[in-house]
């Protein structure tokens, strides 16, 4: 996949942010998304107190 195709695959019009990521994290991160797990497993999901974000309204929380 290259930048050129990130629109075909995603077709958004929101803001879009590159990152640079080794093929073991992109294998991670698509492998999640294809599952029900929402859990985080590192601090980058967190905020910046290292907590977890709050839940959204309506959901239970």
């Amino acid at each position: 996949m290259t930048k050129a195709n990130v629109p075909d695959a995603l077709p958004f019009v929101d803001s879009l942010v590159t990152l640079e990521m080794s093929g073991a994290l992109v294998r991670e991160v698509l492998e999640q998304g294809f599952t029900l797990e929402r859990c985080c497993r590192t601090r980058s999901c967190r905020g910046s107190d290292g907590a977890a974000p709050p839940a959204s309204p309506g959901r239970g929380g």
